[in-house]
């Protein structure tokens, strides 16, 4: 698979946005993000519409998560539609199963996560390749969450700012965070890449869930929690009376975490233009 962030005109890549391009603002790597619940399907989903001319180019269509938990999905750009990065979570199917995963609480570079979304999240591997690492991130408990890690071995610390994170939260028509989408930058070996998430609030009763631990390796960016699971069986799935959830919207406010005050710089501009190089494109 490859993993080219496709990029069109000079300044679309948002992580940095130099001199030239306004040096002040940075730009959208997100138009519009939907988060949505079906009770009839107990299907919970996000996607996120990618700005005109910016794609991952992964092969495109559906990579399964833990079975047949769901799957973290891309849709390719067209000449009427822009491309899309997407994750729907089957959640029944997740019923009286172990979450026994990594968990986050940060991104993988150590920066915060956007304030749409409240840790720790379960990391759920999806899959790896030497040039991508796609990985599926949820909770249950106290907020249904989920989201999808793209990293992005073209986002190295040789080529783009380390450290830094850009995100884009998207807010409900009562100005409430409900998802973001964020780009963030490398850390030590880790790649750097793209991060959505999206939350769908507290729906799911705490008489049905039970605290189980999770096995989590050593990281600065990942700190052992205790996180929920689900402990009851498929037949009490209609004592969820999950809420019909459809949450659409283009409105967003923006972040930037630049801790050591790079994006402005010089070294910024040199590391904008080297990532033109790599991932402009072809």
């Amino acid at each position: 698979m490859k993993s080219i962030l496709k990029l069109s005109g000079l300044c679309l890549l948002p992580i940095l946005a130099m001199t030239g391009c306004g040096s002040t603002s940075i730009t959208n790597i997100g138009q519009n993000i939907q988060v949505s619940l079906d009770p009839l399907t107990q299907q919970a989903k996000l996607e996120v519409e990618m700005t005109s001319g910016l794609q991952v180019s992964m092969a495109a269509g559906n990579y399964l998560i833990q079975g047949n938990w769901g799957d973290v999905y891309f849709v390719d750009a067209t000449k009427t539609t822009n491309s899309k990065i997407g994750i729907a979570l089957n959640i029944a199917t997740i019923v009286g199963e172990q979450l026994n995963f990594s968990v986050i609480n940060a991104l993988p570079n150590a920066a915060p996560l956007p304030i749409a979304l409240t840790g720790p999240l379960f990391q759920i591997p999806v899959t790896h390749t030497s040039s991508m690492d796609v990985s599926a991130v949820l909770s249950l408990t106290p907020e249904l969450q989920l989201g999808a890690m793209v990293g992005i071995s073209q986002f190295s610390s040789q080529y783009v700012i380390q450290g830094v994170a850009v995100c884009q939260n998207f807010r409900d028509s009562s100005n409430v965070a409900y998802a973001a989408i964020c780009l963030y930058g490398p850390s030590g070996t880790k790649n750097g890449g793209i991060f959505i998430g999206g939350t769908l609030g507290n729906v799911i009763p705490a008489n049905l869930i039970a605290s189980s631990s999770a096995t989590v390796p050593s990281s600065k960016a990942m700190t052992l929690q205790r996180s929920a699971v689900f402990t009851m069986p498929l037949s009490s799935m209609a004592d969820l009376n999950l809420p019909a959830t459809n949450t659409s919207s283009a409105k967003f406010t923006q972040n930037i975490y630049d801790p050591k005050n790079q994006v402005y710089t010089s070294a910024g501009l040199r590391s904008y233009n080297n990532v033109q190089k790599v991932l402009k494109v072809r």
